[in-house]
């Protein structure tokens, strides 16, 4: 049996645009860098110049404080897309504990586990 170890998604970062005195990002729009919560639910991130738009499926959603935003992608479903970052990162399946979603190629994929848990900041796939 094999056990694959991913971490839990959660994207933090800082505010772009508004928080800057610019204009509100908004998706599509081009950028250099940053982000900022769309509404509770989903997050507009700076990737490859473009403000695309993720979705934050987590128990926390998306929320502001300060000069920073957190997105929580702890929970996602086959076919969201995951910032190129979190290439190789992943989270449990909420509703069906033998399946994990793994971010890769920028797009979440569901894969099969004898288990799926969530350690502290680790994510165990029993395979």
């Amino acid at each position: 049996m094999r056990t694959w170890l991913g971490v839990v998604v959660l994207v933090a970062g800082l505010l772009g645009g508004a928080a800057c005195g610019l204009e509100e990002p908004e998706e599509g729009s081009s950028c250099s860098s940053g982000g900022r919560c769309a509404d509770s639910a989903s997050a507009l991130i700076c990737e490859n110049g473009t403000f695309n738009r993720f979705p934050c499926r987590g128990p926390l959603g998306c929320q502001t404080s300060n000069d920073q935003y957190v997105c929580d992608m702890t929970v996602s479903r086959a076919g969201d897309p995951c910032t190129l970052v979190h290439e190789g990162f992943g989270s449990c399946m909420p509703d069906d504990p033998n399946h994990m979603a793994l971010c890769k190629n920028g797009t979440f994929e569901i894969i099969p586990c004898d288990g799926c848990v969530i350690e502290g900041d680790r994510l165990m796939c029993q395979r």
